[in-house]
C-alpha cells in the first residue's frame, strides 16, 4: 500500500472596484500565474496595476488573510501565504486634476469647449467686466 498526498487547492477571489480602474498581476512562489489556481501554503504576491487616469487606493482583504511582514493594505503590491479560501478587492479611484484658466478679453467664449471630457472640473470664475463688455461674455 502506498500513501499519496496532494496539496489542497484553494480559491483566491480577487476583484477590482471599479473594474475599469485597473488590473492585477499574480505571482505564486516567484512565478507569474495566469490560471489563478493556487494550493495550500503557496506564497502569493499580487500587484494592483492602475489604468491610465486612475489611482490605486488600497486593498480590502478578508480577516483570515495574514499579509507578510512589511506589507499592508495600502501597498500596491502585497504578499501572503495562502492557507484557505481568500478574497481581496483592489480599490481604485479616478485621478483628479486642478486647472486654472486666465481668459483675456474676448467678445465671447465657451468654457465648455476649453475642457476635455477626461477631466472633472471644480471652478470659481471671477473677473472684471468692462461696462462696455456687458452682454458680450457668455459662461
Amino acid at each position: 500500500m502506498e500513501a499519496v498526498f496532494e496539496k489542497i487547492p484553494y480559491d483566491l477571489n480577487v476583484s477590482l472596484e471599479p473594474e475599469s480602474g485597473g488590473s492585477i498581476a499574480y505571482q505564486a512562489n516567484g512565478s507569474t500565474y495566469t490560471d489563478r489556481s493556487f494550493v495550500y501554503d503557496d506564497n502569493i504576491t499580487l500587484t494592483a496595476l492602475p489604468n491610465p487616469g486612475w489611482l490605486f487606493t488600497g486593498w480590502v482583504t478578508n480577516p483570515n488573510l495574514s499579509l507578510f511582514e512589511g506589507y499592508d493594505e495600502s501597498n500596491q503590491t502585497i504578499g501572503f501565504e495562502l492557507t484557505g479560501d481568500s478574497a481581496l478587492t483592489a480599490m481604485f479611484e479616478k485621478k483628479s486634476y486642478a486647472a486654472s484658466y486666465r481668459i483675456k478679453t474676448y467678445d465671447s467664449f465657451d468654457l465648455q469647449n476649453l475642457l476635455s471630457d477626461e477631466f472633472s472640473l471644480s471652478s470659481n470664475l471671477s473677473g472684471k467686466i468692462n461696462r462696455s463688455q456687458i452682454g458680450r461674455a457668455h459662461v
